[in-house]
């Protein structure tokens, strides 16, 4: 895919990232990789109202420098470390409340869309329904400290595919497009539900 088509590509995917209400207020982004160049939405901009103008291109050596696109860096990381394609930072009321359980992971299992989430890379499989799910929890603190978090989470979760960020929300990855974003409407569900069944 040309970066042109994929810069419309993002523009549609941030638009209904908006919808689900993950990218409310200016926050959250959607970044997408193409070999080496890197797409995303400038930080503070209305993504209901996003334009072309305002979709950055980086590649993964600019990342630690680019101008209004504070999480670049961290973005580049897990791209490179995980090789996805995608990566979404959402800031949806589900994913922030599961980030503000006590526990340093939020723990879930027996529910449907548990088989939607890969074992770290798709290659290696799916999880079941019947499985225990595990998505870790970091401390909500300046972007570089957030970026050694994450090294660090990577490092001791090898199969996870997404990080909550305690009173932020989640980001999560794939290895393709459509991957990341049924991954995390997956997460996002699962997320959502164990709240609810909390507070029954």
């Amino acid at each position: 895919m040309s970066l042109e088509k994929e810069k419309q590509l993002v523009l549609e995917l941030i638009l209904h990232f908006y919808k689900q209400g993950w990218m409310r207020f200016g926050s959250g982004n959607f970044c997408l990789r193409n070999g080496n160049e890197l797409l995303c939405a400038k930080d503070r901009v209305q993504r209901d109202l996003l334009q072309e103008g305002e979709i950055v291109q980086f590649s993964l050596s600019d990342s630690p420098k680019v101008d209004n696109v504070e999480w670049s860096k961290i973005f580049a990381y897990i791209l490179q470390k995980r090789n996805a394609v995608s990566c979404i930072l959402s800031t949806s009321i589900a994913a922030l409340g599961a980030s503000l359980y006590p526990a340093k992971e939020f723990h879930t299992r027996s529910k449907e869309m548990i088989k939607g989430i890969p074992k770290g890379h798709p290659s290696n499989g799916y999880l079941c329904c019947f499985d225990s799910l595990k998505v870790p929890i970091i401390q909500n603190d300046s972007t570089e400290r957030i970026y050694e978090s994450i090294k660090q989470t990577l490092e001791d979760y090898p199969e996870t595919n997404a990080i909550l960020i305690r009173g932020y929300g989640a980001i999560g990855w794939g290895s393709t497009w459509e991957k990341s974003k049924t991954q995390m409407e997956c997460y996002d569900y699962l997320f959502e539900l164990d709240y609810k069944i909390k507070n029954l």
